[in-house]
């Protein structure tokens, strides 16, 4: 039986065979980025720092020199960082984070050193001046807020904090983000002054789009770094390659790209399947019929399946929102956990993402003598180790059967952002802009509350 190296090397050579051709593009393109200078450092190759008075005002408050700094894009970010690592005092560092988030327009921007655009327009001009692709997160509420969705979150945590991927994104990529839709929160009041507080459902998404804003390839949902980033890197070559081109001579690229990869991942899938010595399975999560065909009249799809889809986020909100919805979670046709052993090495938290998550104070709150005492560190350990299995559950499903589907759309027909994303929504994560409840409004039921106990 060859071994797991061996095996990991004939998964590389079959994942890279459609770029092959691409290659010194993207070679090319990579020489011209240059290199990221490392979320451990400030930002490097940007145009010449903003004054430290500027910096000064706007880490006293000052909204207009906050302004000035998001303005001057990377080297404002580049300016406002500098002053973060001249110092270690931790009070004049904790001023400076809100301002470096606002100015990254990205929550925990410390780590990450990333620039978001946040508007189409901006980022299309940003990638013509660099010959870089655009990845375009849509997402449910914004990047720079506490409560936006958990997969957002979570990006925020295991994607971009990530060296090598904040490296990576910072050196090829134009980064945008625009909100879906504002993030549901639920809160539950135990009236003796405890209250938990969450997000409750949607889904995420990474489009990579060329310099007019054309989907290339889309990446839904949370992957681990270490695929995450091989995925950008394959969907970055397949941009570079489409550079310059219309009309059918691009689509052709498309349509040779995404066919393959869709059948790559079926054979992947189907290996995998194998190799966790279970039956054979159906391919995973299919969508009847071709992109646009109307889908069965009836009741929008509830919350629960909507929050089914993404297993890490899944474990953060589906308690809660069963607590309040009748009915059970629908059963996956695919035991995504049987296969995320096979995915446990792309989905490795590196230190920078440890020690953002213990910025956050995760805690003990069920230690009947001291609730809410942070954790020790065979917990941290254990907590650890319990999301990057998770991660690798999502990493799976996520590329083997969402990413599928995405695949043999790109591969159909010519497909414009807004159109692309309408149809991720309305079937692939169960959230169609049409329910403006986002299915927690079950039809039809009984509450015994006045006016259902809905506000508008």
């Amino acid at each position: 039986m060859p071994s797991v190296s061996a095996r990991s090397s004939a998964r590389f050579l079959r994942r890279s065979c459609v770029t092959l051709c691409l290659l010194s593009s993207l070679l090319a393109a990579a020489a011209c980025g240059g290199t990221g200078s490392g979320a451990a450092g400030p930002v490097q190759n940007a145009a010449p720092a903003a004054p430290d008075s500027l910096v000064k005002r706007a880490a006293a408050g000052d909204v207009g020199a906050i302004a000035t700094l998001r303005g001057q894009h990377e080297a404002g970010l580049a300016a406002v960082l500098a002053a973060y690592d001249a110092t270690s005092d931790e009070a004049q560092r904790a001023s400076l984070r809100p301002v470096i988030d606002a100015v990254a327009k990205q929550r925990d921007a410390h780590v990450s050193r990333l620039y978001w655009y946040t508007n189409l327009i901006d980022a299309e001009s940003a990638a013509k001046a660099s010959g870089k692709p655009i990845l375009a997160l849509q997402l449910l509420g914004n990047l720079d807020e506490d409560l936006s969705c958990a997969n957002s979150r979570f990006f925020r945590t295991t994607l971009y904090a990530n060296k090598d991927v904040s490296d990576y994104l910072r050196a090829h990529y134009v980064l945008l983000w625009q909100s879906e839709r504002p993030a549901p929160t639920i809160t539950i009041d135990y009236r003796d002054g405890r209250k938990i507080t969450r997000t409750i459902t949607g889904n995420s998404i990474h489009y990579v789009l060329d310099e007019d804003g054309r989907p290339v390839d889309a990446l839904p949902g949370l992957y681990g770094p270490q695929a995450w980033k091989e995925a950008l890197t394959r969907a970055e070559a397949l941009a570079i390659s489409t550079r310059g081109t219309k009309g059918e001579a691009r689509q052709a690229l498309l349509r040779a790209f995404h066919t393959h990869a869709n059948e790559e991942a079926a054979t992947r899938f189907r290996a995998e399947v194998v190799r966790a010595g279970m039956p054979a399975l159906p391919s995973p999560i299919p969508i009847p019929g071709p992109m646009g065909a109307p889908g069965a009249a009836g009741p929008p799809p509830p919350a629960l399946l909507a929050m089914n889809i993404a297993p890490s986020k899944s474990a953060v909100e589906m308690r809660p929102l069963k607590g309040f919805m009748r009915g059970a979670p629908p059963v996956d046709t695919v035991p995504w956990g049987v296969l995320s052993p096979q995915h446990r090495n792309e989905a490795r938290l590196d230190e920078q993402s440890r020690s953002l998550i213990r910025e956050k104070h995760p805690r003990n709150w069920s230690d009947a003598e001291s609730p809410g005492r942070p954790l020790s560190a065979p917990e941290l350990e254990s907590m650890y180790n319990a999301f990057e299995t998770s991660m690798a559950e999502d990493t799976a499903k996520n590329e083997l059967g969402i990413h599928a589907n995405i695949h043999r759309w790109l591969a159909e027909q010519p497909l414009d952002l807004p159109t692309l994303n309408k149809h991720v929504y309305d079937t692939l994560f169960s959230t169609p802009a049409s329910d403006p409840w986002l299915g927690l409004v079950p039809p039809n039921a009984y509450t015994g509350l006045q006016d259902d106990g809905i506000k508008q």
